[in-house]
């Protein structure tokens, strides 16, 4: 009888390994699937902020291509009103100048204009 009462305690003590066994798997797993839901969601995040950087990037480099544009004609009309003035009189150069100095200006208004509704646009949705 007494190695019969051994044998079910045994058993019971395997059945509770078992569970423990079973319990310890399962917190394992439900570790694991937390860890890589926020190893995915911070990826996630990683790649928005480059493509957000990406998309300043293109935004600086149109802007400086309209600020260098603007100095360049800035400095054709200086040059232009200097010889102009040391001339005495007005030339072709001074109205060639202005010419391109108006349709920069309106480029780069245009441009102003453009990024301020999209920064509307995206803000208000």
């Amino acid at each position: 009888m007494t190695e019969i009462i051994e044998l079910i305690t045994k058993g019971i003590e395997l059945s509770s390994l078992h569970m423990e066994l079973g319990i310890i798997g399962f917190i394992q797993t439900v570790a694991v699937l937390v860890i890589g839901r926020m190893f995915h969601r911070d990826s996630q995040a990683h790649k928005k902020a480059i493509e957000r950087s990406e998309k300043r990037a293109e935004l600086r480099a149109e802007e400086n291509y309209h600020a260098l544009q603007i100095m360049s004609i800035n400095m054709r009309l200086g040059i232009a009103t200097a010889l102009a003035i040391q001339e005495g009189k007005g030339n072709g150069n001074i109205t060639t100048a202005l010419s391109e100095a108006h349709n920069a200006k309106v480029l780069f208004d245009s441009f102003v204009k453009e990024r301020a509704a999209k920064y509307i646009a995206g803000n208000c949705e």
